[in-house]
């Protein structure tokens, strides 16, 4: 998809647009007198590529940005690209994204606690989880949360997450419930 990606990036570019690809996420932001050009040309290249890629519509999100009378940028629908959100405002982690962090937090504690009680333990092995789910690990979600808001300059989404030692320990508690 390279040339692809050359061919979309200079098509928007002489619109005075912006092009981001990553993997199977397109970002594209143009004037809104472009949105008809910038689709049909889209649709042009995809088709070019084959049967086998496909534009899915249900996926695609359109959004249309704006000044109001203070000079705030405001939009009708906020746009998700890479597991973040945007309003105009603030940047956000997806809500879906910090679900499925706190879900996998649920699915290891029960895996945790379940393991415990077969080794007749009664208390689960935590280390891992902590390094997994908390600030104590290097890897992991939470990290990568943090570098996020550390590159976007604001705290957001070290916000999203402040309860998540909290949270574990509550999971941890009731064994993964």
């Amino acid at each position: 998809m390279i040339e692809f990606d050359a061919r979309v990036y200079e098509f928007v570019k002489s619109l005075g647009g912006f092009y981001r690809r990553y993997s199977d996420d397109i970002f594209l932001v143009c004037a809104p007198v472009h949105k008809a050009t910038v689709e049909a040309y889209i649709e042009s290249e995809i088709g070019k590529l084959g049967t086998h890629i496909k534009i899915s519509k249900s996926k695609t999100d359109i959004s249309v940005f704006g000044k109001d009378l203070s000079g705030a940028i405001t939009c009708d629908k906020p746009i998700t690209y890479l597991g973040f959100t945007f309003d105009g405002t603030k940047t956000l982690l997806r809500n879906r994204t910090v679900s499925r962090y706190y879900r996998r937090m649920t699915y290891a504690t029960r895996r945790a606690a379940r393991a415990a009680r077969e080794k007749g333990a009664g208390i689960p092995f935590k280390r891992k989880l902590y390094r997994q789910f908390t600030h104590l690990g290097n890897s992991n979600f939470y990290s990568y949360a943090k570098q996020a808001s550390e590159i976007l300059g604001d705290d957001t989404h070290k916000r999203q997450l402040k309860r998540h030692v909290p949270i574990l320990h509550r999971k941890l508690k009731r064994r993964g419930k």
